[in-house]
C-alpha cells in the first residue's frame, strides 16, 4: 500500500509539474502573439506613413514637372513666334 502511495505522489507530481509547463508554454505563446500583434501594426503604420508620404512627393514631383513644363513654354514661345 505504501508502495502504491508513493508510485501515485510520483505520479501527482510529473502530473503537476505538466500542469506548470504547459500554463509556461501558454503565457510564453499569448506574449508572443501579442508581440506579433504590435509588430504587425507597427508595420502597418510604417507602411502607411510611407505610402502617404510617397504620395506627397509623387504630387510635388508633378506639381514640380508642370511648373518646369510652364517655363519652358514660357522660354519658348517668344523663339516660336519669331520663326513663324
Amino acid at each position: 500500500m505504501a508502495m502504491e502511495l508513493l508510485g501515485l505522489s510520483k505520479f501527482k507530481l510529473q502530473l503537476l509539474a505538466l500542469i506548470a509547463e504547459a500554463r509556461d508554454i501558454r503565457g510564453r505563446e499569448r506574449c508572443a502573439r501579442e508581440e506579433l500583434q504590435l509588430s504587425i501594426q507597427r508595420r502597418e503604420q510604417i507602411e502607411a506613413e510611407y505610402t502617404k508620404k510617397l504620395q506627397e512627393l509623387q504630387a510635388e514631383i508633378a506639381s514640380h514637372e508642370e511648373s518646369q513644363r510652364r517655363l519652358e513654354d514660357k522660354v519658348l514661345s517668344p523663339h516660336l513666334k519669331r520663326f513663324s
